[in-house]
């Protein structure tokens, strides 16, 4: 005779073995969350397409009798994409809700959405072609595109990278996090031939050299245009040439520095001979001249008349 428990342990000893195989697989399965517990990872999709208008990925399948008793959880007892657990240190609770914010487990570069069952891009991406589920579920780097938390940080070329808008600098750094920004006053333009940025926000002016081609220039007409001869009123001691971009200092000054470098400061030479008229030279008073030895005034008494004429010899 075959006693009861020989035939009930050994079925009582596989399910024991398959529930404690559930309970790993939520265990040891897990990421990191800021802040918080170990959460199981989302189950790799097994098909069906979120998106900006489309459903949630099924997680991998699985029995439906386990479905209807563990909506969106896969039959490896992990969490469906863009749900994670109500109570990550309870094993035997395989309850889930919808998180937004949290990326999805296959779909690089793609946010659950706060509506349940929708996705967005992350920061920096947009969708490639129309918007899930009539375009595809994926994604692609778009320079230009604002940062969520800053209007003035914009996606650089780089993929992945970020850069602050024309006319601003960081303040932080941003490798840590920090991307704060402000508007740099006097800093030329990255995308904008020959202006500089004004001392009120998100203006801008010619640079040294330059006048508005219409002035004042309508709104988004910011073309400028060389004007030799001119003095820049940010450098008032040096004058435009006939060759764009180029510029000497007005008579009585020598460069200070490197122009070619951008350094536009210059001094006054004084004891040097007037390119213009070799018989004056540079007075020790900025901007004032006096004869050249040899030589007098010819209207000693009109300081704006600079005519000399040679002293005869007795």
């Amino acid at each position: 005779m075959t006693h009861w428990h020989t035939r009930i342990l050994p079925y009582a000893l596989i399910g024991c073995f398959l529930a404690m195989q559930a309970s790993l697989a939520k265990a040891q399965v897990c990421m990191p969350v800021p802040n918080g517990p170990c959460i199981p990872v989302p189950d790799p999709p097994g098909g069906g397409g979120g998106g900006g208008g489309g459903g949630v990925d099924s997680g991998g399948g699985g029995g439906s009798s386990w479905r209807a008793e563990h909506p969106h959880v896969s039959s490896s007892g992990r969490p469906d994409p863009g749900y994670t657990w109500v109570n990550p240190n309870d094993r035997s609770d395989y309850r889930v809700r919808w998180t937004p914010g949290v990326a999805h487990s296959k779909k690089r570069n793609i946010i659950a959405a706060s509506t349940e069952g929708y996705w967005h891009p992350a920061s920096g991406y947009n969708w490639v072609g129309a918007v899930p589920p009539r375009g595809p579920f994926k994604v692609r780097w778009s320079p230009g595109s604002a940062w969520p938390g800053n209007p003035n940080v914009i996606a650089d070329r780089k993929e992945g990278q970020w850069r602050p808008k024309d006319g601003y600098v960081w303040v932080g750094d941003p490798a840590s996090g920090d991307f704060r920004t402000r508007w740099e006053p006097k800093r030329r333009s990255a995308l904008l031939p020959n202006l500089v940025a004004a001392e009120e926000e998100g203006r801008y002016y010619p640079a040294p050299g330059y006048v508005w081609v219409v002035n004042p220039p309508p709104p988004g007409q910011l073309q400028v245009r060389w004007e030799p001869g001119l003095r820049p009123p940010s450098h008032p001691t040096i004058v435009a040439t006939s060759r764009e971009g180029v510029f000497r200092p007005v008579d009585g000054y020598e460069w200070f520095g490197n122009p070619r470098q951008g350094d536009l400061r210059t001094f006054w030479a004084a004891g040097s001979r007037s390119k213009f008229n070799k018989n004056l030279e540079a007075d020790s008073v900025p901007g004032t001249w006096r004869p050249a030895p040899g030589y007098r005034w010819l209207m000693p008494n009109d300081s704006s008349d600079l005519r000399v004429i040679k002293i005869e010899s007795p």
